[in-house]
C-alpha cells in the first residue's frame, strides 16, 4: 500500500529529516584536560606575592599568545560578589576583569581542517588574588569551528616550603569532526597551560 502525501508534507518532513541530519553533524563530545604542578620559587631571597596590576596582566597576555597582537585590551577592578569559593575566607582578595581579542595557534593536525597557523579568539578573564592565593576563570571564545573552552587555575605561594603549587582545569567541549584529533588537542592545551604557569612563575620575581 502507498502513501501519497501533498507537497507540503512532503516538504515538512524534509526539513524534519534536514533538522535531524543537521543535529546529529554537530553532536559535541565533552572533555577535560587537568594539570597540578609544583614550582620551586626562582627568587629564594624573596618573599612571594601576587601581582594583578594592569602592567604585570598585560604583559603576561602577551606573553603567552607568543607575542601576537592584542586589541580591544580592557583591564578593570571586579567589584562583584561573592568572588570564587576560594576566597570566601580571604575577604583582603581583590579581582579584576580582563578581556582583549588576539590570535591562538592551531593544535598540530588540526591545520588539516584549518588553514593558516593561527586563529582569532576573543578573551575573558577574571582573576582573584590575596598575597599568597590567586585564582583565574579564562573563557576562550568566537572560535572558528571550536566556539569556546574554559580554563580554571587556583595557584597559593608556599614561601616556607618556596615553591609554588598550581592546579588548573580546562573544560572543551569537541564538535564530533575533531575527535580524531583529541589527542593532539588535549596535548597542546596542556602544553599551553605548562608554559602560562611558567610565565606566572617568572612574574614572581620582577
Amino acid at each position: 500500500m502507498f502513501i501519497i502525501m501533498s507537497r507540503n508534507k512532503i516538504k515538512s518532513v524534509q526539513r524534519i529529516f534536514i533538522f535531524i541530519f543537521v543535529s546529529l553533524s554537530f553532536v559535541w563530545a565533552e572533555n577535560e584536560v587537568t594539570l597540578t604542578s609544583t614550582i620551586k620559587n626562582k627568587c629564594n631571597d624573596k618573599i612571594l606575592s601576587w601581582d594583578i596590576s594592569p602592567a604585570t596582566m598585560q604583559n603576561l597576555a602577551y606573553m603567552w599568545t607568543h607575542q601576537q597582537k592584542m586589541e580591544q585590551w580592557h583591564y578593570e577592578e571586579d567589584k562583584s560578589r561573592p568572588v570564587p569559593m576560594t576566597f570566601l575566607l580571604f575577604p583582603d582578595a581583590e579581582c579584576r576583569l580582563i578581556e582583549y581579542e588576539t590570535m591562538v595557534l592551531v593544535p598540530t593536525g588540526f591545520s588539516r581542517i584549518i588553514p593558516g597557523k593561527v586563529l582569532s579568539t576573543h578573551i575573558l578573564k577574571k582573576v582573584c588574588a590575596t598575597s599568597k592565593d590567586l585564582e583565574e576563570n579564562v573563557t576562550f571564545s568566537n572560535i572558528i569551528l571550536l566556539g569556546s573552552f574554559k580554563i580554571k587555575m587556583k595557584a597559593n605561594i608556599d614561601n616556607e616550603k618556596k615553591q609554588t603549587l598550581f592546579i588548573l582545569k580546562c573544560d572543551i567541549v569537541l564538535p564530533w569532526f575533531a575527535l580524531p584529533f583529541k589527542s593532539k588537542i588535549h596535548e597542546h592545551i596542556q602544553n599551553s597551560m605548562l608554559e602560562y604557569i611558567e610565565l606566572l612563575s617568572n612574574s614572581l620575581c620582577t
